[in-house]
């Protein structure tokens, strides 16, 4: 598959497109999604730099985490797609349903501890494994793919903000 790869903390030149990435097979509760639109947000652009820093060194090149990035990786934290392929003839009835993805690919006590294009293979690519349970079935929304893209992440950030501000 033809996929954009991080190879390192850095500017652009660290983005390498490659038409001869492999492409994922799902497991058991995993699905396979044809990425039709991905957004670029600034998570994206601030794991890719390594621009989060740590609370005891605000220059330290790391992800989001306080880590560095497991490299190579495909960023992209927001996905609308096709479901292509599962894991499981239990979750079949997925195939084929226009979808988005939620980008906390695992959460502990409901907060998100791997993000999709950081800790996991994000959306600049042809397809994105993920969990079926990340899938959210948008087949009757009238918004496009790049519009259902843009949502994920940004409206989770939004929408935290009006819940701490107590709105």
């Amino acid at each position: 598959m033809t996929a954009a790869v991080t190879f390192g903390h850095g500017g652009p030149e660290q983005i390498v497109v490659r038409s001869d990435w492999p492409c994922p097979r799902p497991g058991p509760g995993q699905a396979l999604v044809r990425v039709t639109a991905a957004a670029l947000n600034n998570t994206d652009i601030w794991s890719r730099e390594g621009a989060y820093g740590t609370a005891s060194d605000p220059d330290a090149v790391v992800g989001w985490k306080g880590v560095p990035l497991d490299f190579p990786r495909i960023q992209g934290i927001d996905i609308a797609g096709q479901v292509a392929e599962v894991g499981d003839v239990a979750e079949s009835g997925w195939i084929g349903r226009r979808v988005i993805v939620d980008p906390s690919a695992r959460s502990v006590d409901g907060l998100p501890q791997d993000i999709t294009g950081s800790e996991v293979d994000g959306a600049f690519a042809q397809f994105h494994l993920c969990s079926v349970a990340q899938l959210h079935d948008v087949t009757g929304s009238p918004l496009t793919d790049a519009q259902l893209a843009s949502l994920p992440t940004a409206y989770g950030t939004a929408l935290g903000m009006i819940e701490r501000a107590g709105i």
